[in-house]
């Protein structure tokens, strides 16, 4: 696990963090706020993901006769209470159900986490990106989902897509109009997890 008084150090001597919090965008947390919430990260990366760890690489994602791929129960609850914990939405602006934290607090979140076991807590960053690409450049009936307080939960997980070449879930041609005054294409587009069983 990370050495807390080390991450603290580093955010609150070198990185600042104080001085972060005054900007106008910041302005509702403190650094109580931010302890507490690294602190609630530390404490499930230690109680809930970091235990799995060795059972995780034991029992490797496998495919069933059904074509669900199937990974170890711990992982599927860890990813749940991560996102319950809300740190997936926590960079989102208030308007759209996040925290509205500075992604230096976020990173260090997603650093705790990831101490305990990397593998589960990355398992929804690539949902996280696009999230956080509608947010920024979508148009507001795509950013409209974004609100729901559990948006980033994993039962979202099948809107993770990227374009890529020789992706396992292909078409010749994908555009997509969800970015306002732009247009995504690409000439094959893969799902990350989509065959999962997180979303239980």
């Amino acid at each position: 696990m990370i050495n807390r008084r080390d991450l603290d150090f580093l955010l609150k001597e070198w990185l600042k963090l104080g001085e972060l919090l005054e900007r106008p965008r910041f302005a509702s947390h403190e650094i109580a706020d931010v302890e507490a919430v690294l602190t609630a990260c530390q404490d499930l990366a230690e109680a809930e993901i970091a235990p799995h760890l060795r059972a995780s690489d034991d029992f490797e994602p496998n495919l069933d006769a059904s074509g669900q791929v199937k990974v170890l129960p711990a992982v599927a609850d860890g990813v749940r209470r991560i996102a319950e914990l809300g740190v997936f939405s926590s960079v989102l602006d208030h308007e759209l159900g996040g925290l509205q934290l500075p992604n230096t607090v976020y990173m260090a979140m997603m650093g705790l986490l990831m101490s305990g076991s990397i593998a589960t807590s990355s398992f929804m960053l690539l949902t996280v990106g696009n999230a956080r690409l509608i947010a920024a450049f979508g148009s507001p009936s795509r950013s409209t989902p974004l609100r729901a307080p559990k948006s980033l939960a994993p039962t979202w997980v099948r809107c993770a897509c990227r374009s890529r070449m020789r992706a396992r879930r292909s078409a010749t041609s994908a555009r997509s109009p969800i970015l306002t005054g732009r247009t995504l294409m690409g000439s094959d587009i893969g799902c990350s997890a989509t065959d999962v069983d997180i979303r239980r």
